[in-house]
């Protein structure tokens, strides 16, 4: 469930999402109180693991997780390494050394897709950096008649967690997902430099735009001391003359576009 800001404000969110009852079926007849644990400002630690950790955190779903929601291949896959639902994963020196590797690799793997593709879907636009963050359109990612797991693992690892409404193509209700890891020139984007983007007049949106900045190595919002690294229609940014908007990126606001301005 997510909630959007109301005048910049969270209230409407909050309330909204303490509205919710979730509880079993079986005792819809007299509901369970909910309880609402409030994470604003708090830190929390979403990155997967790059050694061996990874697969024992992975065994830990397994076990809570229905077996239903995994493939039967992929539990093929997963108890070929000895991860199996009601068994505990037991890994001696030599598998905790082949683990860590196949860690390793999976999570370059994966950063490559991310970071380096070279999937010719990702591109929004032939002139431009822009990249689909959902490549393929698709949050089952089988648009090819299969399902791409690089495209899959790509997504993942940097942003994740994800939800098929997410890419639903609704009129007026869906979201679009662009982000690009590098500048016009096609380098790679660097913090310590200045950056500007230039969004035109009447961007076409029911709700809201946002332009978001994330950490590469987290995968998560930057944190620079700055309560969101973010500017978007909520946030209240000068707007040019011609209803278009420009977005400053670098260390230091540039004088008088301090609302416009996101410090990597």
């Amino acid at each position: 469930m997510r909630g959007f800001l109301v005048d910049g404000k969270t209230d409407s969110a909050v309330a909204a999402i303490r509205s919710a009852k979730i509880y079993p079926l079986a005792k819809a007849t007299n509901p369970p109180s909910m309880t609402f644990v409030n994470g604003s400002g708090q830190p929390i630690d979403t990155v997967f693991a790059d050694n061996d950790q990874f697969f024992h955190d992975l065994a830990d779903i397994v076990e809570h997780e229905p077996s239903a929601n995994l493939t039967s291949p992929e539990r093929f896959q997963l108890a070929s390494i000895g991860i199996e639902k009601g068994k505990r994963l037991s890994a001696d020196a030599e598998r905790t050394s082949w683990l860590n590797e196949a860690a390793h690799v999976g999570s370059a793997i994966a950063r490559g897709n991310s970071f380096a593709s070279t999937d010719p879907a990702r591109t929004v636009y032939p002139d431009r950096r822009w990249e689909w963050a959902f490549v393929g359109g698709s949050a089952t990612w089988d648009t090819q008649g299969y399902v791409n797991t690089d495209r899959r693992a790509a997504f993942a690892y940097i942003a994740i967690g994800m939800s098929p409404a997410m890419v639903e193509q609704v009129v007026g209700q869906g979201s679009q997902y662009l982000w690009s890891p590098r500048d016009a020139s096609g380098a790679y984007l660097d913090g310590g430099k200045r950056y500007l983007l230039h969004l035109p007049p009447h961007v076409p949106v029911t709700l809201f735009w946002s332009v978001v900045v994330y950490d590469a190595v987290s995968r998560s919002m930057l944190q620079n001391g700055e309560k969101f690294p973010t500017v978007s229609q909520y946030t209240g940014p000068d707007v040019n003359t011609d209803g278009s908007v420009d977005v400053y990126f670098g260390p230091v606001a540039p004088p008088g576009h301090e609302k416009n301005w996101i410090r990597p």
